[in-house]
């Protein structure tokens, strides 16, 4: 909701903002249903939504929101993707390979391994992988070219945020579904970790937004 207000209170102009702005609407509403889907019972729709939505039921007749959530990360990482490839050129060739590298193992993960309603660790990590690797290389960019400053680039915090968020939840994304089976308290506290990362990312998606909007 952070970033969300915040562009409808800047209103930034610059084309690298579209992407984010579908995102951020994407997410909200995803985050919407997820909370739905949790407190289904004590809303008093379970038994509707199994009647209307049984193909979404796994084989034990439970709706996890978990479907949603690789959801979330498919539609997240090409959106972020657009993203990059509108704020630079050498971004652009970085993104044929991690376009190939993504839908490469998001369809062997769930054509051969997983059930897409189940969570996937597989593919949450590769996407904080890809991500990172387009962070790092708008930060090689921007080192090389002088005239690449925090003020005149203000998608510099979007992307500041972005890398804190990657760097720090990839490991929680790659093992989690192994803790998971094995320590399922312990990976339920540690999601928390991911929703702080998560707010401070909102945060300098709003912190770009305000300084996109003044520059304009």
């Amino acid at each position: 909701m952070i970033p969300l207000v915040a562009y409808y209170v800047y209103k930034p102009k610059a084309n690298w903002v579209r992407p984010l702005k579908i995102y951020l609407i994407f997410a909200f509403i995803t985050a919407l249903l997820i909370d739905i889907i949790w407190k289904r019972r004590d809303l008093g729709i379970d038994d509707w939504l199994y009647q209307n939505f049984t193909s979404l039921y796994n084989d034990k007749d439970n709706l996890d929101n978990t479907l949603l959530y690789n959801i979330h990360s498919i539609v997240r990482f090409f959106l972020l993707a657009w993203f990059f490839t509108i704020l630079n050129r050498a971004l652009k060739r970085v993104n044929i390979v991690m376009l190939f590298v993504f839908i490469g193992v998001a369809v062997a993960n769930f054509g051969f391994y997983q059930d897409i309603r189940d969570f996937s660790s597989i593919l949450l990590g590769i996407e904080a992988a890809c991500l990172l690797v387009y962070c790092l290389v708008y930060f090689f960019v921007m080192l090389k070219n002088e005239n690449m400053t925090i003020k005149t680039n203000p998608e510099f915090w979007t992307v500041i945020g972005l890398s804190i968020y990657v760097v720090i939840d990839f490991p929680i994304f790659l093992f989690y579904n192994s803790l998971a089976s094995q320590a399922e308290e312990f990976s339920i506290q540690l999601w928390d970790v991911h929703n702080i990362c998560f707010i401070l990312m909102c945060a300098l998606m709003a912190k770009s937004f305000y300084a996109a909007s003044t520059r304009s």
